[in-house]
Order: C-alpha cells, then structure tokens, then sequence
C-alpha cells in the first residue's frame, strides 16, 4: 500500500468478538486519518502495525482499546517509523491488556498521552512499553498511567527517550492503585519539564541501571549515577517537583537536587508509606540553592543524605 486516506479510521469498528488488522510496511507508505483512529471499537485482538519506515498522521485522538481490553499499536524497525497524533493516544479506555509498544520509530503525541482512562476496573495490566535507542515518544502536555484505573505500567527500557511536560502516576480522577514506571537500562531518559507526581495506593516510580529521569531541566549528566539510575530535579523558574502520597514509592541510585547553579528543584513526601529510596545519595544542593526536601505524615527516606555539594 503505497498510500490510504481517510476521515475516520477504525481497525474492526463494527464486529464485535472478531480480530482486525491493518499493517503498514515499508518506506514510503503512509495513512493520513482526517479525525480520530479507534483500535478496538467493540471486539478484542485489533492490530495496528507501523514498521520500517511507514507513517501514520492522525488529526484527532487515538483510542487502543474503547469498548474491550487485548488491542494493539505496535512501532518497530526503523528509526523513521512516524506515529503523528494531533490530539491524545488513550491506551486501555476499557478492560486490560490494551498495548502501545514503540520498538522503533516516534510517537509525537499533540495532547496528553493516557494509561487506564475510566473509572471502570480490570484485572489484567495495561501497558505502554517504549524500547532501544532510536525509540522516541514526545508528548506536548501531559503522561497519566493510571488516568483513573488500577494495574498500568510505562516501561522505558534500553536507550529509549521520552519526553512531557508533565508526569501522573495514579493521580487524575478515581480509585487508581498500583501503577508503575521504570526506567531502565544506559541511555534510557525520561525528560520532564515540570512535575512528578505519585499518588496514593501502592504507586512506584523506578529509575535503574543507568538510566536518567530529569525533572525540569538537565543540561548534563556528567554526574555519578552507578548501576542505580539517577534522577535530577531543578530548573530555573523552580517549578520542578517530585512528589509521592501515601504508599507509594520512588527508587532510584543517586538522587539530585539543583544540578546548575541557577536551578532549584523540591521534593514532598506526603502520608503513611510514602517512601523515597536512594540506593547511592540524596544530594540536595549540587550547584544550586534553595533546594527543599519536605517529608510529613509518616512518610519516610532512604539514603546517603548530602546539601550542598560542588560539581562546577
């Protein structure tokens, strides 16, 4: 298929327990969507394969799993496998197992990328898998895993890079538990520009064999983060925040506060288990000032506590 236009797109938008796919393979083939692109409108098993430089332009949202849980959009190949979407991608509006996996190419997302969107629970995972170094995902506002549902995990793994202003784990409207990001592996880095924000019921957040979360802005990283990751909160404005409520936990290897001499970043922890895990150091204060650490309510931290530390 060298080229498919349409205004509404739907991988089996009217069968109902059926399996649909459509595929895009090759170089130079490309499907433009005029409004919005349902995969898994009633029935389960819908596909959506991106591979080898093929590309995908949607207007408008795109939704992986509406009505049933088990559809799919898949990235894969090519570093210049495209998935442009003007509006949000919603993985997993009903049921579970719903999947977006990028293992190869870029998902540039034009609103809010959502993991487990309504009230409604399920019993298996949802999840967005994101994997190798030319593996990108941008979203122009904000990441929700675990929008207002329980059971979803972002996975960032092997050098791949994703990008938001903001980042929700269990935090937006409903019961919403047991939710998960990690990143892990060299040259993986999630870039966040503003916020972390962990909420209540058993929520984690998991930085790992050296990989890189950067809360506001991290102009390097020629800093120590050893096998455990490192996570860097600070930017200029001082807006950067990590936060986590009650029983849900942040594990990383080094943990660092203002890293430019500009930059001021805080952390709160907030209730019963709420815990903040250093497997290295807490280093609040690397070149910056004003750097704050506020742990209440039972929450507690772990790990070599340093303020003020030189790397200039």
């Amino acid at each position: 298929m060298e080229e498919a236009t349409g205004v509404t797109g739907f991988v089996d938008d009217d069968r109902v327990e059926t399996t649909g796919n459509i595929a895009i393979v090759g170089e130079g083939a490309t499907l433009n969507i005029q409004q919005n692109l349902t995969v898994g409108l009633e029935g389960g098993g819908s596909i959506l394969v991106l591979r080898d430089g093929a590309t995908v332009n949607l207007d408008g949202d795109a939704i992986i799993g509406e009505g049933v849980g088990d559809n799919y959009i898949y990235l894969q190949r090519a570093s210049n496998t495209l998935f442009n979407v003007g509006g949000d991608l919603v993985v997993g509006k009903e049921g579970g197992s719903n999947r977006f996996a990028v293992y190869g190419g870029t998902a540039n997302i034009g609103g809010d990328l959502m993991l487990g969107s309504t009230t409604n629970q399920h019993d298996v995972k949802n999840f967005i898998h994101i994997e190798t170094t030319n593996a990108v995902v941008n979203v122009a506002d904000a990441i929700y895993i675990g929008a207002s549902n329980s059971l979803n995990t972002l996975d960032i793994v092997d050098g791949a890079k994703v990008t938001a202003q903001d980042l929700y784990v269990g935090m937006l409207g409903g019961v919403s538990s047991n939710n998960a990001v990690t990143v892990t592996g060299t040259d993986s880095r999630v870039d966040i520009q503003n916020g972390v924000y962990l909420g209540a019921g058993g929520n984690s957040l998991t930085v790992e064999n050296d990989a890189w979360l950067a809360i506001g802005e991290l102009g390097t990283t020629n800093l120590t983060s050893s096998a455990g990751g490192a996570i860097s909160i600070g930017n200029s404005a001082g807006t950067a925040l990590l936060s986590a409520n009650e029983n849900s936990t942040v594990e990383a290897g080094y943990i660092y506060l203002g890293v430019a001499s500009n930059h001021t970043g805080s952390i709160t922890l907030s209730g019963s288990n709420a815990t903040l895990s250093a497997s290295q150091d807490i280093v609040v204060g690397v070149d910056g000032s004003n750097n704050t650490v506020s742990i209440e309510d039972g929450a507690t931290a772990t790990g070599n506590l340093v303020i003020g530390l030189s790397y200039g």
